[in-house]
């Protein structure tokens, strides 16, 4: 909360609300409409890839199902500043047809998968233009816990059978329920990671990733000249980079805060005012997070109350 509102503080510093204002009323509906289908588009191919990802563990559950609970999930790990949205779709979709085990390794290898395109998207944007300061060290932590990840994972991918017989021994521990419990959830985290030994899934997973990250792209420029912001393409790239690095860090429901500030030091960088960098990273977060925020509420309330508990057809 404490750095969340410091952030606020910072964004909203020293800035001319006229000219944000103004800014905001001259924006271009047509690119924010492009913005937005972006966005959604963005939104499809995650559950694209996380239904690909599920299978053939998850073949049986609903495809709505999926969607609903990762909708739901993305709702609440941006109005609640921890990831309680993996814990959701563990427990919907662990329940529902597969494994808990399962979703959790789904889950990790997403997340390796984002940061792969992540280090990626910094040496592509490193070769355009000098990283600022300030994003030294929030960029080089994230690369390197990509690095430390994709070597843990290549070990724990090709090394399985060592591994299961170090949990098998020490499940000698344990007995009944309990032992069956543990073997079973960590067989089936193994198994998730699977699609990194085939080469075609593999292949298809790293394909959507990258559509969804150059989705992610795409968007930054609509609203750049939905504001009429006159910059290099690399400025897109930059302010994706920053802007991830920032929300990687606690802060106030939805990001408040930390999301404007990033977007304005971003745009300094390339001689934008702090007025139209304020106003750019107030449309974006509404770009971004609106087509998050709305269907993923929808989504909650149909897994608590109004639709079909997700269980496999």
């Amino acid at each position: 909360m404490v750095l969340g509102c410091l952030c606020l503080y910072l964004a909203l510093r020293g800035v001319d609300w006229s000219e944000v204002r103004q800014t905001l009323l001259e924006a271009a509906p047509y690119y924010i409409i492009l913005a937005f289908g972006v966005t959604a588009v963005n939104i499809a191919l995650k559950i694209l890839r996380w239904q690909v990802q599920l299978k053939p563990e998850g073949q049986n559950i609903r495809p709505a199902a999926i969607s609903a609970s990762f909708l739901s999930a993305q709702m609440l790990n941006t109005v609640v500043p921890v990831r309680l949205g993996e814990v959701q779709r563990i427990y919907v979709i662990g329940g529902s047809g597969s494994t808990h085990g399962f979703v959790l390794g789904t889950i990790v290898a997403e997340k390796f998968l984002d940061m792969l395109a992540y280090a990626v998207l910094i040496g592509i944007l490193l070769l355009s233009i000098p990283l600022p300061e300030w994003m030294g060290r929030p960029v080089t932590a994230l690369v390197s816990m990509t690095l430390i990840l994709a070597v843990l994972l290549f070990i724990l991918a090709f090394k399985r059978d060592y591994f299961l017989g170090l949990v098998e021994k020490f499940s000698r521990h344990f007995s009944g329920q309990t032992k069956e419990f543990l073997l079973k959830n960590v067989h089936s985290g193994f198994a998730s990671l699977d699609v990194f030994r085939k080469p075609a899934s593999a292949l298809k997973l790293s394909l959507i990733t990258a559509m969804i990250w150059s989705a992610a792209v795409l968007t930054n420029y609509w609203v750049l000249l939905a504001l009429g912001i006159q910059v290099p393409l690399a400025a897109s790239l930059l302010v994706l980079v920053a802007v991830q690095a920032g929300i990687s860090l606690p802060s106030l429901p939805g990001k408040i805060g930390v999301f404007e500030l990033t977007c304005i030091l971003a745009l300094e960088v390339f001689g934008v005012s702090r007025a139209i960098g304020l106003s750019y990273g107030i449309l974006l977060h509404a770009v971004v997070f609106i087509p998050i925020l709305i269907p993923g509420l929808i989504s909650f309330l149909f897994l608590q109350f109004g639709g079909p508990h997700p269980v496999p057809q």
